[in-house]
């Protein structure tokens, strides 16, 4: 399988792309922060409890979430709500145990996927030591490297810095509050997913939903539906869930379109809303197969439940040499 690059040829070719897969030192100190001084990596704190960025842990630093992760959970408490009504209320009203084996494999594949794209690391860029060579550039020289003043890296063609997460992601598509976490290269496709099994489970419920609550109406439609009584209340819910799944329906295949064409196009979602130049046009299959058959990147981000070593603190100081030297030789070739 080629690699992803063929579709975006430019994404690795910077030359100081190299100096992002050396590990993650904490983000600089602010003024009036009890913080450890940015250059500084201690062996007596864990990774997670050193990290600069907005990301909620779990666990002792073992399962990360996004800022967000309030929402996931509104989220997530929606999906089940909406699907424990339908098997309570509506699914028994069928013959047989197919509409509610389909609906609890549905209600399964959900907060499942919901999950995976949540807990995926998007692709974070790990922060580097502040650098003054970087602080003194001008602002044009500074686009050109497209070097970020938050993070304090120059990051990669395609790569932006969400403001809610306050972290560097790759190939950013768009900062989702539902899911709680940003979207990116290495959860964009988990989000795709999520987002055609929730449409297809949305026309589930709508569709059985609303054939039951017309069959109730008027006494008309499937012989196995008009020839019980039905669950008690099932008259008062099968209407109300035909009308949520249909909005929810409408919402979610909507989205889903817009990503499917957004991926024809070769564009992100922050590209697209901002107005920048497509990639690459053309070769759909092409990109299909990438999309769902490619290997993820690997996260450049450490474990966060572990404690750093020695190595990873003589590294850290590296880091900051190694990038106040390329940094100067950018500096005096685009000034």
């Amino acid at each position: 399988m080629p690699p992803s690059e063929d579709i975006h040829p430019s994404e690795d070719e910077h030359p100081l792309h190299s100096l992002l897969d050396q590990g993650a030192p904490p983000r600089p100190k602010r003024p009036g922060s009890n913080r450890p001084p940015s250059l500084t990596v201690t062996t007596e704190r864990k990774w997670w409890q050193q990290w600069r960025g907005n990301a909620r842990f779990l666990c002792d630093g073992k399962l990360m979430l996004g800022v967000h992760c309030d929402q996931l959970w509104v989220t997530g408490s929606l999906i089940l709500g909406t699907w424990l009504l339908f098997l309570v209320f509506v699914a028994p009203n069928y013959t047989g145990w197919w509409c509610v084996g389909v609906g609890a494999a549905m209600l399964v594949l959900c907060l499942v996927t919901l999950a995976e794209t949540a807990v995926t690391e998007p692709g974070i860029i790990p922060p580097q030591p502040r650098s003054d060579a970087a602080e003194g550039m001008s602002a044009s020289t500074r686009g050109k490297l497209n070097y970020c003043i938050t993070c304090h890296i120059v990051r990669p063609p395609r790569a932006k810095h969400c403001r809610h997460c306050n972290v560097c992601v790759r190939r950013f598509d768009h900062h989702c509050p539902w899911i709680g976490n940003c979207i990116g290269h290495r959860n964009y496709r988990s989000f795709l997913r999520f987002l055609i099994v929730l449409a297809l489970s949305a026309c589930y419920v709508c569709v059985l939903s609303a054939i039951h609550a017309l069959t109730r109406l008027g006494n008309v439609g499937p012989e196995d539906l008009t020839s019980q009584s039905g669950v008690p209340g099932s008259e008062y819910v099968s209407p109300f869930l035909g009308v949520w799944a249909l909005l929810v329906t409408a919402i979610v295949g909507g989205l889903l379109l817009l990503h499917m064409y957004l991926l024809f196009q070769g564009q992100t979602t922050n590209e697209f809303l901002k107005g920048e130049p497509v990639h690459v046009r053309g070769r759909v299959m092409r990109k299909c197969l990438l999309l769902w058959c490619e290997r993820l990147p690997p996260s450049l981000l450490p474990p966060f439940d572990e404690y750093p070593t020695q190595d990873d603190v003589d590294a850290n100081a590296k880091r900051a040499t190694a990038t106040l030297e390329s940094l100067s030789d950018f500096d005096c070739v685009y000034t």
